[in-house]
């Protein structure tokens, strides 16, 4: 019987491990983080942006690049460049290469008024949506500065 309780604890300590192993290493993590991050770069130079748009409904023509710095795969320090590109009224984000999921892929980003602020939709680009935050999966758009 206390063979029986032991090894029946035991099982369950191995299994709540496994657990939380699994979720302490979820593996997409890294890339919903510098999704994030991006989204918070972007937000240190949106406003001049938003303020465009809500005085015309156009965005200006600009380009310029940011550096997102993470933890890669090995648990190091690194960074990716990514190249904002803003045309057709809309904010494209490129990726440059790098030890991410995100490496090489897009995120467009195209403002609309809700509720007389500038808002966000976030579905087009190449970027897997399980990389993005829940607003930006529901389609309903997201402030910059929220994040």
């Amino acid at each position: 019987m206390i063979k029986r309780i032991t090894a029946t604890l035991l099982l369950l300590t191995i299994l709540a491990a496994g657990i939380g192993y699994s979720i302490y290493q979820d593996p997409e993590r890294r890339e919903r983080d510098l999704f994030d991050g991006l989204i918070a770069a972007l937000a240190q130079q949106s406003a001049p942006l938003e303020h465009a748009f809500q005085q015309s409904q156009l965005l200006p023509p600009r380009e310029f690049d940011l550096r997102l710095d993470y933890t890669d795969s090995q648990n190091l320090a690194a960074a990716i460049a990514a190249r904002v590109v803003i045309n057709d009224n809309r904010l494209t984000v490129t990726f440059a290469d790098g030890d991410t999921q995100l490496a090489n892929q897009t995120a467009i980003f195209e403002p609309f008024i809700k509720s007389e602020r500038v808002m966000w939709k976030c579905l087009s680009g190449s970027i897997l949506m399980r990389y993005r935050p829940r607003p930006c999966r529901l389609g309903e758009g997201i402030s910059l500065h929220q994040f």
